[in-house]
C-alpha cells in the first residue's frame, strides 16, 4: 500500500479514527473537535473531516 493509498483510507474513515483515539471530541461541521490529544473536554483542538 503507497502513501496515497493510505492517505485516501484515512480520510474516508477519519470521523470513525477521531472517535477512536478523541472519544471525548464531537462533529462540529467538516470538523471533530476536542480539548486536546490527552482526550480533554474542550475546543482547542480542530481535525478537517
Amino acid at each position: 500500500m503507497n502513501a496515497s493509498a493510505v492517505a485516501a483510507e484515512l480520510a474516508r474513515r477519519a470521523e470513525a479514527v477521531c472517535r477512536r483515539y478523541l472519544p471525548h471530541g464531537r462533529r462540529q461541521g467538516r470538523y471533530w473537535v476536542a480539548g486536546d490529544l490527552d482526550g480533554a473536554r474542550g475546543r482547542s483542538l480542530y481535525v478537517r473531516l
